[in-house]
């Protein structure tokens, strides 16, 4: 993500993470003066009952934030997005 985001943009790091990471690129978000912003763990339990509810209820659809849908096959595809700078929000690879 780092190295994919503009110079002077922002990155959030949210989810399930390790410990430890190698290879983190601390140059690149040096060089780009890249934000890390709204990281941490993600509070899934706090809103997995009411959000499952809604879905089931047809209140919400969380395939509305999906920008892209494509095949594994084509996750080169994926890629050429991210070069061109396109916007994206979710991409949903279907194997």
């Amino acid at each position: 993500m780092i190295t994919s985001v503009r110079p002077f943009g922002r990155v959030g790091v949210t989810g399930i993470y390790a410990g430890h990471t190698n290879h983190f690129s601390i140059g690149a978000l040096m060089e780009t003066d890249v934000r890390l912003i709204g990281n941490g763990q993600a509070p899934v339990h706090r809103y997995w009952k009411e959000l499952m509810n809604l879905i089931q209820k047809g209140e919400i659809n969380p395939l509305n934030m999906v920008s892209h849908r494509l095949r594994l096959e084509r996750i080169k595809k994926v890629y050429d997005v991210f070069d061109r700078r396109e916007r994206v929000q979710k991409i949903f690879l279907q194997t």
